[in-house]
């Protein structure tokens, strides 16, 4: 199991705080801190210290609670991949897949839903936690959840390198006669290494719903002299077209002061139009809703009926890592 702090009050390795594994005066330290507001109750006898914290952290305790109170539980699906730090999307109502030996059939107990493990499921231990293997974390999330979800923690998975196509494909292989076979065949099939966040998975999804040409991803661009001007997140050569995921992050103040971001955008927007390429910027909330396929659809086929030639040239960027 994983380490705790050894103080009045016990504290998870996870992080998670857990009113078992307190002595009589941790217990009174949870009373008085839950009082104060210091602690959150996430489900009965399971608390996280109170803080400002993203939702993918708030996801990955509740996966992590969940891991710790169930008897020979194994997480899976999304909230192993938050566990073992993939990025994903979140099942509805944040509810946390595991796999117990002692359930029959499925069933929902708190934020846990709770299905009868076999036996035979490749896991590990992350944080005193057992998880599944990327590889089935990834199969178990398009299985319950769908292809849209399984792509989006198989693609965090392979670009991080903590899984290859291979185990991919084995990890599929395995999963005959389960319901939602066919979303595990496509991320299986269609998951690739090259998509660097959850936002350019989700984009590359809405270019595949918008039935247009496969694009190029992750595209180094130069102009005539042969200097390197831009890497591009989509591209399609044959037409000049680009398509960039924006996301939020870009101008929160973590890659600098967010005035300095915008201008060295637009100042890299302009190198690349200024070679006669076309550029169509596309945002978290269109991505996420599919709004953006219209967008993405009506952009591509405005600018390749042009057929607009562009200036200078192109390789695949090397994201060997």
């Amino acid at each position: 199991m994983g380490t705790t702090t050894e103080t009045t009050l016990r504290i998870h390795s996870s992080g998670v705080i857990l009113r078992r594994d307190q002595n009589e005066l941790g217990a009174d330290e949870i009373r008085r801190r839950f009082r104060a507001g210091e602690l959150v109750r996430i489900a009965r006898g399971i608390y996280i210290r109170h803080a400002e914290r993203p939702r993918h952290e708030d996801f990955r305790l509740r996966a992590a609670a969940a891991g710790l109170i169930h008897s020979g539980a194994i997480v899976t699906g999304p909230g192993a991949a938050a566990i073992q730090g993939f990025g994903g999307l979140y099942p509805q109502k944040m509810m946390i897949d595991v796999l117990s030996p002692s359930v029959d059939g499925t069933s929902e107990s708190g934020f846990c839903r709770l299905r009868k493990a076999k036996g035979d499921e490749a896991t590990h231990i992350v944080d005193g936690i057992r998880v599944t293997t990327p590889a089935v974390t990834i199969m178990e999330t398009a299985l319950v959840h769908g292809a849209r979800m399984g792509l989006a923690v198989a693609e965090s998975v392979l670009w991080t390198g903590k899984c290859t196509k291979k185990e991919l494909a084995d990890a599929y292989a395995h999963t005959a006669r389960r319901k939602g076979r066919s979303a595990a065949k496509f991320v299986a099939e269609t998951a690739d290494d090259r998509s660097q966040s959850v936002g350019e998975t989700l984009t590359h999804w809405c270019i595949r719903q918008a039935g247009l040409p496969e694009p190029l991803q992750q595209v180094e661009i130069f102009d005539e002299t042969g200097a390197f001007v831009a890497k591009v997140d989509f591209f399609w050569p044959e037409f000049g077209i680009i398509v960039e995921f924006d996301g939020n992050v870009k101008l929160s103040g973590k890659y600098g002061d967010p005035e300095t971001v915008a201008r060295r955008q637009l100042e890299r927007d302009t190198a690349l139009t200024n070679l006669g390429l076309r550029i169509l910027h596309v945002k978290w909330d269109e991505v996420f809703s599919g709004t953006g396929i219209r967008t993405i659809r009506g952009f591509y086929y405005h600018f390749a009926a042009l057929r607009g030639g562009y200036l200078g040239s192109w390789r695949l960027a090397d994201l060997r890592r």
